[in-house]
């Protein structure tokens, strides 16, 4: 699908996998679990840079949350942009003073603090939502 789009677990779950696999026989070829993954994972790789390519010609691309611990991912990234074009650099978000270990929380601290401010804080142009809205809702134990 053309951006804005979602590659979100509401798309791709263990129940998309076991369909797709079913409805393609290649369950029937006994494939395992480390192969389907390795697919999985180059598929990933593949989308991402696509995008990346898509949107610019020279990038730098920072990384972050557990990607970052995924070797075979990071490889596949950089084979499939830095290898085959030379104006882009993969780095992670610590070189920018953000922990990429804590990007995950600090971007959910802010959606709260937005949503007690009332902000609008969706971008339709990113995340394909059909209006500007006040994302989240308070609940008080």
């Amino acid at each position: 699908m053309p951006a804005p789009k979602s590659t979100g677990r509401e798309y791709f779950n263990l129940q998309w996998l076991h369909n797709y696999l079913h409805h393609s026989s290649i369950i029937d070829l006994n494939i395992s679990a480390v192969d389907i993954q390795t697919t999985l994972t180059a598929f990933t790789a593949q989308t991402i840079a696509d995008q990346v390519i898509n949107l610019t010609q020279q990038a730098e691309i920072y990384l972050c949350g557990g990607g970052i611990y995924n070797n075979f991912l990071k490889t596949q990234l950089k084979q499939r942009l830095i290898l085959k074009h030379s104006n882009y650099e993969i780095l992670l978000t610590n070189q920018k003073g953000i922990d990429a270990d804590s990007l995950e929380a600090m971007a959910f601290a802010w959606l709260a603090f937005a949503y007690d401010k009332k902000f609008l804080s969706n971008i339709p142009t990113v995340t394909g939502a059909c209006k500007e809205t006040t994302l989240g809702c308070a609940f008080y134990p």
